[in-house]
Formats: structure tokens, C-alpha cells, sequence
């Protein structure tokens, strides 16, 4: 399983950026959705378990 901390990130290019690296995409990879969609369905084998972190700012622990 791979885990990505998307907590944080203030723009879709920074998310591709984050995507990239814990992915592992290739150097050439595009930042952006069609790009996204050739890595996972040709370029680089997916984990069978994806899971992202998310903390909303002003959110408080139950």
C-alpha cells in the first residue's frame, strides 16, 4: 500500500508534483490529468491499495 500526504498542497501542480514522486512516474511525466491517466494505465504498475491523507485546516481530532 501506498500512502500520500496530500495535506498541505495549495495547487493542482503541486499535487501532480507529489503524484509524480510517490508514483513513481517517469521523468517526462505531463503534471496534468491526461498525463496522469497514461502513467497509471501503461507507464507504472499501481499498487492494488491506494490511500490518501488529507488534514483540513481547522479540523480537530474526535
Amino acid at each position: 500500500m501506498i500512502i500520500i500526504d496530500v495535506s498541505g498542497l495549495s495547487d493542482e501542480r503541486a499535487l501532480h508534483r507529489v503524484l509524480r514522486r510517490e508514483l513513481g512516474f517517469p521523468d517526462f511525466y505531463g503534471n496534468n490529468w491526461a498525463a496522469f491517466w497514461d502513467a497509471i494505465t501503461g507507464l507504472v504498475r499501481i499498487p492494488g491499495h491506494l490511500r490518501f491523507l488529507v488534514e483540513f485546516e481547522g479540523a480537530r481530532e474526535h
